[in-house]
């Protein structure tokens, strides 16, 4: 049943070379062994996306989910080592720093106030959390503008009854 689903998850033309793996275990070895080893030119492609990526003019979601799936795709190529020992959580610690860096560095500068206040923050957040603290303020300015502009409406059609008067 587990090689039927493996078979099924790739490609026809990969799953014809394994259609006689004698187990689950046999076939996952196989295909680890042809195609676990990362592709350097694929992880360098996603780390130059990544250094090079901004919000320009998307909003602070779509931004963040674009950098967000990259993170992923480069751990899903090149996975952080595991083991059991204090090294493997604080090279987990850098990355996760390294991402709330390059999510901070790729923002726009009116969430500079934003930025600054979170580098202050002593432990770092995780950029998820930073997200959705950033997040929050574009909500909160996008509630402001329309404020503004619901005044200024209501500003326009006084001034617009007066005028008639």
């Amino acid at each position: 049943m587990v090689v039927s689903w493996i078979l099924n998850s790739i490609s026809k033309d990969i799953a014809e070379a394994f259609l006689y793996a004698e187990s689950a275990r046999d076939l996952w070895v196989e295909l680890e062994a042809r195609f676990g080893e990362s592709n350097g030119p694929l992880v360098y492609q996603i780390q130059r996306k990544i250094a090079s990526i901004s919000q320009k003019n998307d909003t602070v979601a779509t931004y963040f989910t674009r950098l967000k799936k990259l993170w992923d795709e480069l751990n899903t190529l090149d996975p952080l080592p595991v083991c059991s020992c204090d090294a493997s959580k604080k090279m987990s610690e850098k990355n996760a720093s390294y991402q709330l860096i390059q999510f901070l560095m790729g923002l726009n500068d009116i969430y500079d106030h934003v930025k600054n206040q979170i580098l202050l923050m002593d432990p770092l957040p995780t950029a998820a959390k930073a997200y959705s603290m950033v997040h929050k303020v574009e909500k909160q300015r996008e509630l402001n503008s329309e404020g503004t502009e619901l005044e200024s409406e209501g500003v326009m059609a006084v001034q617009a009854t007066e005028s008639k008067r």
